[in-house]
């Protein structure tokens, strides 16, 4: 894989933020940190996505209209079939 170059700036507090986790080992150097938190926030936003298309896909099934209340009683009725 090719690496490139992006220059950032920060502000000085955060500077030293990153700073402190490299010297407290979490991180090799900045640029370690920096590919950590970039890739945190990818997965973060992926999970967001799915986790949105899975509410989606819910609320369009036959059953996405019901009320808890119905939802509990269908599936007490499913277990006492299936005993």
């Amino acid at each position: 894989m090719t690496t490139t170059s992006l220059h950032i700036s920060l502000s000085e507090q955060l500077k030293n933020d990153v700073r402190k986790q490299v010297k407290e080992g979490r991180y090799s150097n900045p640029t370690d940190y920096v590919r950590h938190l970039i890739r945190k926030d990818i997965l973060h936003r992926k999970a967001r996505l799915e986790f949105a298309e899975f509410i989606r896909e819910g609320m369009n099934s036959p059953s996405g209209n019901q009320t808890p209340g119905e939802m509990i009683a269908e599936i007490k009725q499913e277990i006492e079939h299936m005993g």
